[in-house]
Parts: C-alpha cells; structure tokens; sequence
C-alpha cells in the first residue's frame, strides 16, 4: 500500500515534468527499484 501510493506521487511527479520538458527543459528520469524502495534519479540537461 505503501509503495502504491509512491508509486502514484512518482507518477504525478512525471507528469508535471512532462509539462517542463513541454516549456523547453529536458528532463531524464531513471527509476530504481530496490528493497521495496524507490529511488528516483533526476538528470537535468
């Protein structure tokens, strides 16, 4: 339940860099899963 609801944070997230990457910046996301965990690495070029 716990990781669902990252899951949807991580989603939403998504979403909103979607729209930046719209507006000119280009964003590189990487998702990890490990140890029921997630981590999120965010490049910005």
């Amino acid at each position: 339940a716990e990781l669902d609801g990252r899951i949807k944070q991580l989603e939403f997230e998504l979403e909103q860099q979607e729209e930046k990457r719209k507006n000119g910046s280009f964003i590189c996301v990487t998702e990890v899963f490990h140890n029921k965990d997630v981590y999120v690495v965010i490049d910005i070029a």
